[in-house]
């Protein structure tokens, strides 16, 4: 081997070197970046797993799912070196990190909500998976009750609230009052944040449920918890 070709083959291993400790560097800052938003990526995917209707369905909505995070998360001009699998090496290797127990704790609803509207499409999706007829109140009716529900046996004016803000006591009396305009033999509120003292004594009073969004299985056919019972959003 001439010596040129020797300086040839050391200048493209230096470079493949540098390429290699690039990209490393640039993994590992993509799995910093992940790292806070884990719990919700894992728990989005074992949504997606449990109520897609086939294996293909739900591999087709999560390789979506990740494309778009891909292109959220990694700059376009790191894409070359990061690749859509090297982004997912590094989300299974953040999912990993979490226990099995800790993701059986936590609810979709609480951790993909980032606004009131979301909030509220989410309760509906899952209350139409659990069978209930989901209905917005007409609109000279909307003020208290966000959703009305039915199941062949009940009736429900459902209060949605988002825990960007505390529940006051005026949402129990105007979910009461949207129940008995719209005809529902029951009221409730679902959050997925605290209910304080007040809310609790006012709610009692007049039978509505407070619910934790985690409790939605329990609108028709169990007595509303305390706060002492409800799994409170982080």
């Amino acid at each position: 081997m001439t010596l040129s070709a020797i300086a040839a083959a050391a200048v493209i291993w230096a470079a493949l070197m540098l390429v290699a400790h690039r990209r490393n560097r640039l993994t590992a800052r993509c799995r910093r970046i992940l790292r806070p938003h884990a719990e919700r990526y894992v728990i989005e995917k074992r949504w997606l797993e449990r109520w897609s209707r086939s294996p293909g369905e739900f591999e087709t909505q999560w390789r979506h799912r990740l494309r778009r995070h891909y292109r959220s998360h990694v700059p376009w001009r790191d894409r070359a070196l990061v690749t859509p699998g090297d982004f997912e090496r590094a989300l299974n290797a953040e999912f990993a990190g979490l226990l099995n127990r800790e993701i059986d704790s936590w609810t979709f609803i609480d951790r993909a909500s980032d606004s009131p509207a979301a909030f509220a499409r989410l309760v509906a999706r899952s209350l139409e998976q659990l069978g209930w007829t989901v209905r917005l109140p007409a609109e000279d009716r909307r003020q208290g009750a966000h959703l009305i529900l039915e199941d062949g046996r009940n009736r429900v004016a459902a209060h949605l609230h988002h825990a960007a803000t505390e529940i006051e006591c005026r949402a129990v009396q105007e979910v009461v009052a949207a129940a008995r305009r719209d005809a529902c033999n029951l009221a409730c509120i679902v959050t997925n944040g605290r209910i304080g003292g007040a809310v609790q004594t006012l709610a009692a009073a007049f039978e509505v449920r407070l619910l934790h969004c985690s409790q939605l299985d329990q609108i028709g056919g169990v007595p509303a918890a305390t706060e002492a019972d409800l799994r409170l959003a982080a």
